[in-house]
């Protein structure tokens, strides 16, 4: 999914990825689609995650 929208939103889109919410391995980040094509995509594997996009 992640691959998908990192595809189709523009490079100024914003993408929060929060996954594993309260649990110790918590993670949650916001960054540009363009600054996500240049960093490491997490891997959630079967994690349940949010994924919120803003459009600017």
């Amino acid at each position: 999914m992640i691959e998908s929208i990192l595809k189709t939103c523009r490079p100024e889109t914003k993408l929060c990825i929060a996954s594993g919410i309260t649990c110790p391995e918590e993670y949650i980040k916001t960054k540009s689609v363009a600054e996500w094509k240049k960093s490491p995509i997490p891997e959630l594997g079967k994690i349940p995650a949010v994924f919120l996009i803003y459009k600017g």
